[in-house]
């Protein structure tokens, strides 16, 4: 489950451990408080894969200062892109991912302290 994509205030859950030997215990349950600013940030790219151009869809949590960081396998930092966004949601394509190989990239979308990382696969 993402946090970021329920609409409760509060998430309830447990663990289960189950041992070798097939016996199960489960864990006393915990809660989660998310903040409603957690539930308005949202990111993804698409079309995913992509072959010629990526695109970001964006909601962002407020006005303000987003970063996007591509990252191969590897985490060896690609490309940087910094854009001030206004409410509402947003695309913002990527021009810098069109020159990358084929292969698997992971981008974070960073906006003050809620980020999300998401996969992207060049063909």
């Amino acid at each position: 489950m993402c946090l970021t994509e329920t609409v409760a205030n509060t998430v309830y859950y447990r663990l289960r451990q189950v041992d070798a030997s097939g016996e199960a215990a489960y864990s006393p349950v915990r809660t989660v408080q998310v903040p409603a600013v957690a539930r308005a940030f949202k990111a993804d790219v698409f079309p995913n894969p992509y072959q010629d151009v990526v695109t970001v869809r964006f909601t962002p949590a407020g006005t303000g200062a987003v970063t996007l960081t591509a990252h191969d396998m590897l985490g060896h930092i690609l490309f940087t892109k910094t854009i001030a966004v206004g409410e509402g949601t947003q695309d913002i394509p990527l021009p810098q991912a069109t020159v990358l190989q084929a292969g698997v990239y992971y981008l974070t979308v960073q906006q003050g302290n809620q980020q999300q990382v998401l996969k992207m696969s060049h063909q």
